[in-house]
């Protein structure tokens, strides 16, 4: 069974991309509970909904939709999958892959195209329940805008010596327009998860990678809700630091 995790929330924008997200997940859920009804027979869509307290944190809400997943929904697989991206060819039939995969090679967001692409895995990663919990999910540590799917580069580098990527005319997506902020790799978060980032590519990787990611999942966010309509799995989650909530945004 696959399961597309979406982490969400919008608004909270000022210090992040959170403006004009509600009508991203209105038009993802029609265009991918369509798509995936032509390519697949069993899947859900898990929308990660993370409340306006604190950063938004990318890599918290992967591994709450993640932890629903096999806890609640029996998934065998995941997409990680952004809100603003959505796939454009029918090739690209979200089925089951061996190895950890990025997906999103190319996005219509960016006006060039790269081949290899930069190192991270953003728009798009696929992965088995076991591999995900190999590479303990996404880092918790990443508050705020960048960098995750950078981390997230270097986890499958060093825990499984090599990052599959689909060829850019399949694994080609169409962005989702929403307003953007500019500047927010300026910020002090931003140096912030650089040093995060930065300390994960010194490392040997495991040591790294165990203490920080989906195992610690219950320590960094408390789940509030969850709703089941249809397909659709949507979970509320709050999002800790240091094991503390944090402030409304």
């Amino acid at each position: 069974k696959l399961c597309v995790v979406v982490p969400y929330r919008d608004g909270c924008h000022g210090k992040q991309q959170g403006k004009g997200r509600a009508h991203n997940r209105k038009v993802f859920l029609q265009y991918m509970q369509r798509f995936l009804g032509r390519v697949r027979r069993n899947w859900d869509i898990i929308i990660a909904q993370q409340t306006p307290h604190g950063l938004f944190n990318k890599g918290v809400m992967f591994n709450v939709g993640a932890f629903v997943g096999e806890h609640q929904r029996q998934c065998d697989y995941f997409t990680m999958h952004d809100v603003d991206q959505i796939p454009t060819n029918p090739q690209n039939d979200y089925g089951w892959r061996q190895d950890p995969t990025h997906m999103c090679t190319y996005s219509t967001q960016y006006t060039y195209s790269q081949w290899p692409p930069p190192p991270h895995v953003g728009g798009v990663l696929m992965s088995t329940l076991s591999d995900y919990k190999e590479m303990n999910g996404y880092s918790n540590k990443y508050h705020g805008w960048g960098l995750e799917d950078n981390d997230q580069y270097w986890r499958l580098v060093k825990v499984f010596d090599k990052v599959e990527r689909l060829p850019q005319t399949i694994g080609h997506y169409r962005d989702l327009p929403h307003e953007r902020v500019m500047g927010l790799d300026t910020t002090d978060n931003y140096d912030e998860s650089k040093q995060v980032l930065d300390a994960l590519m010194a490392s040997s990787g495991t040591e790294y990678t165990e203490t920080d990611g989906y195992s610690q999942v219950t320590d960094t966010a408390k789940i509030n809700d969850v709703r089941v309509r249809g397909r659709v799995v949507t979970v509320l989650a709050e999002v800790l630091k240091d094991g503390k909530r944090q402030s409304a945004c």
